[in-house]
């Protein structure tokens, strides 16, 4: 008989673990978070058109796809302690960037910020795969991590917010500056990113240990070339990698037209863009917690709960490309599928990917997904059609899952209990 995993039983240096690894992931992300409801809007202040600002967000994502894939690929074999605190350098010059009202500057900016995303969502994620003391209670700290991010954007979101109340944007009158160097108005975000980004990367490299995956296996290969064949090799890492780039494309998707459609469709004011934003976290928080919910008090399989997001996220993009009117409950839905989803993703990924180039898989997996997320960018469509592509994408994500949980033999993910 199986019984439920009780905090009560952690060890102590499990506990010693979160306490180290939570704060510092909490800043890192902040870095991050702090951003993100704010870039849009800034390019648009700069009087870039929609399809200059989807440019600039392809140079992002075209990166993460190149150069922070084969960047992410050294983690195992140099050390992820080094790529936590490389995340947050190269995350800090794309902030420092942004002071400048210059395309050639803002696009290297993204391709900086580009890159450090791909770090964020692969090394931090198999540095504390590999730390961690026990499998049994690896989900509950993922669900934590998720968590962490939530509540963090949720006041990334509202601090954000009030930072950008402080000043109007203004150029620096000053020589050669003038008319091509802002401060204020919502670069104060990115500024802020910058000091969060700095004391995570100061706590990292004083708490982290260092780890790595197979250093042995590894001095005389190419980084990332074994990696992507066992991911070709194993029917299901492929489809678990393609449920993962379908999911999150349609998932960037929404974050790059949500605030379009906010202007269009409900005249958003600009200063309400961080109180929406989280709103939105609040519900991906909520998704997190129903997470440890269910795995506490269920023995639900974990494939089946990626299905189960998989779908309902479906139906919500489905709703709002038949009606782009603000429909809140189909958005704050969508986020609460998110927050469910992320934990639920990692604590599948971490069971079955080899450690030996876990960061290098990780990386490999958010390959698609930002060719996706390119194409979509470059096809120019409208933001109407953008979410009926991510409803289809989502659809696709529920079809291999459900061939996934159904028809590829793989080991039961449902919690292990404690005898």
């Amino acid at each position: 008989m199986r019984k439920l995993r009780m905090e009560s039983n952690v060890s102590p240096e499990l506990r010693a673990l979160r306490c180290i690894y939570i704060p510092v992931y909490g800043l890192m992300v902040a870095g991050d978070w702090l951003q993100g409801p704010f870039m849009y809007a800034l390019y648009e202040q700069y009087d870039y058109s929609h399809s200059t600002i989807a440019a600039l967000f392809v140079c992002g994502f075209g990166s993460s796809m190149t150069i922070g894939t084969f960047l992410g690929c050294y983690a195992d074999k140099y050390g992820r302690k080094k790529f936590c605190i490389l995340y947050a350098v190269l995350y800090i010059l794309s902030c420092i960037m942004k002071h400048f009202k210059s395309l050639p500057v803002l696009v290297i900016g993204r391709i900086c910020g580009g890159t450090a995303t791909s770090l964020l969502f692969s090394v931090f994620e198999a540095w504390i795969v590999a730390e961690h003391p026990s499998e049994v209670y690896l989900p509950d700290t993922l669900a934590l991590q998720s968590t962490t991010s939530s509540i963090v954007a949720i006041l990334a979101g509202l601090v954000g917010q009030a930072t950008t109340d402080i000043s109007p944007l203004k150029e620096v009158p000053i020589g050669i500056c003038q008319g091509l160097c802002y401060y204020g108005g919502n670069i104060w975000p990115f500024d802020l990113a910058c000091i969060v980004l700095i004391a995570g990367a100061l706590l990292a490299g004083v708490l982290f240990n260092e780890n790595y995956g197979d250093r042995q296996h590894l001095v005389d290969s190419t980084p990332g070339i074994q990696a992507l064949k066992l991911v070709v090799q194993d029917r299901n890492m492929l489809s678990l990698c393609f449920v993962q780039s379908l999911f999150e494309a349609a998932m960037y998707c929404f974050v790059l037209n949500w605030t379009p459609a906010m202007e269009t469709d409900v005249k958003a004011a600009e200063d309400e863009l961080g109180i929406i934003f989280s709103v939105f976290m609040v519900c991906c928080l909520c998704g997190s917690q129903l997470f440890i919910l269910v795995t506490s008090y269920c023995q639900w399989n974990m494939e089946s709960m990626i299905l189960v997001a998989c779908t309902i996220a479906a139906i919500t993009h489905a709703q709002v490309w038949a009606n782009l009117q603000l429909n809140y409950v189909s958005f704050f839905v969508f986020e609460l599928c998110v927050g469910f989803y992320i934990p639920v993703m990692a604590s599948v990924k971490s069971s079955f990917i080899e450690e030996a180039h876990r960061g290098a898989i990780y990386n490999i997996f958010r390959i698609p997904l930002n060719a996706i997320v390119v194409s979509i960018l470059l096809s120019g469509m409208s933001v109407t059609w953008s979410f009926g592509v991510s409803s289809c994408l989502l659809a696709l994500a529920a079809v291999i899952q459900y061939y996934r949980r159904y028809f590829l033999p793989h080991d039961s993910l449902s919690y292990v209990s404690l005898e």
